[in-house]
This record gives C-alpha cells, sequence and structure tokens, in this order.
C-alpha cells in the first residue's frame, strides 16, 4: 500500500507541471486568437486614420499625394517624415512658379493642403517612425497608411511593428514603384484606385 501511495503522489506531481504548461500554451493561443480577430475587425472596416509617407526617394511623396485624394482617402490627414520637398506648396500642380508641379500632375490641392503635414526631424528609417509616433498617440491615431519604396518595404514593416506595435498602433505597407511613380501619366486613377482598395484590404 505505501509503495501504492508513493506511485499516485509522484505522478500527481508529475501532471502538475504538465498542466501547468497546458494551460499556458492554451492562453497563449486565447491571446493570439483575440489579436488575430481585431486585426481581422480592423481590417474588414479598412480603418486606417492617416497616410504616413517614409522620406527618401520623392517618388513616395508623388504617389501619397495623389493616394489622398481618392475615394474614402479625402479626408485624412498625410503626414510626410523627412521628405524631399520642403514646403507644401510644393505639392500644387497648379502654381506656374512651383517648380515641382508636374510630378503632382492630378492631385487635388485645395483638399490636400489642409491635410499636409511635414516633419523634417527624422534622419533614418528608425527616427522616422520614433519622431511620429507621439504625435500619432496624441491625435489618436490607431492605424496608418504607410508609403514607403518596393525596396524598402521589409525593413519599413520590421521597425514599425516594434515602435508602432508597442504603442497599439497599426500598419498597414504601401509599396510605390519608382518608375511610375516618377511618371505621372503612367499612374492612372484607375491604378491608383486599385492600389488604395488593396491596401484598405490588406
Amino acid at each position: 500500500m505505501g509503495w501504492n501511495y508513493v506511485a499516485k503522489s509522484s505522478t500527481l506531481w508529475l501532471s502538475v507541471p504538465v498542466l501547468v504548461i497546458v494551460l499556458f500554451i492554451a492562453a497563449t493561443a486565447l491571446r493570439a486568437y483575440r489579436r488575430y480577430l481585431r486585426s481581422e475587425r480592423e481590417k474588414a472596416k479598412g480603418c486606417h486614420d492617416a497616410i504616413f509617407v517614409l522620406g527618401g526617394h520623392r517618388s513616395r511623396e508623388h504617389y501619397a499625394a495623389r493616394i489622398a485624394c481618392i475615394g474614402g482617402n479625402r479626408h485624412l490627414p498625410i503626414f510626410v517624415s523627412s521628405g524631399s520637398y520642403w514646403k507644401i506648396r510644393d505639392f500644387d500642380p497648379l502654381n506656374l512658379s512651383n517648380p515641382f508641379r508636374e510630378s503632382f500632375t492630378g492631385v487635388d490641392f485645395k483638399s490636400l493642403r489642409t491635410r499636409l503635414h511635414l516633419d523634417r526631424r527624422a534622419i533614418d528609417t528608425v527616427t522616422n517612425f520614433t519622431s511620429m509616433v507621439r504625435v500619432f498617440k496624441d491625435k489618436g491615431i490607431k492605424h496608418v497608411l504607410v508609403i514607403t519604396s518596393k525596396s524598402h518595404i521589409a525593413r519599413g514593416y520590421a521597425i514599425a511593428k516594434i515602435i508602432f506595435g508597442g504603442e497599439g498602433i497599426a500598419v498597414t505597407m504601401v509599396k510605390c514603384e519608382e518608375e511610375e511613380c516618377n511618371n505621372p501619366r503612367r499612374s492612372s486613377d484607375k491604378r491608383l484606385e486599385a492600389a488604395a482598395a488593396a491596401a484598405a484590404a490588406a
């Protein structure tokens, strides 16, 4: 009887760690599933609150300016972090004294200028995000559409997940093809609308 008691006690003690591990795995899976559901709800709503441009190649700003003037993006603020253009009037395609006007063909500047914010603090990709995270938090922005170059999108997303994700800000990355964005005639409204719709559903 004594041996049976010891054996049963040993089995009981062995089962406790196993139970703890099972409960930990179940809790982790549940948290992951809840995050997934929240993410899916956000995607279903297409609820990005702002457009965020990572400075670098000027084509990103050309592309973002036109995206911001299409469909549901027309009311969204657009933030450019250390971009190629220093003044809001540089985005005006109708200003004959603007040497950059051809790059912004098709942009509704009247709508854009009140929503456009140029920030010069960033010096690299990391500071693109660290310099703006508090701005977005203070404005209650929860989901941003991040526009950058195709070759830069993986690095940008990795940094965004750490800096923005740590503050509860979701990101949807949108790649800009430099050659297409530099040629407004090739960037038709239909292509831009498709890109905007894909970004909202991504």
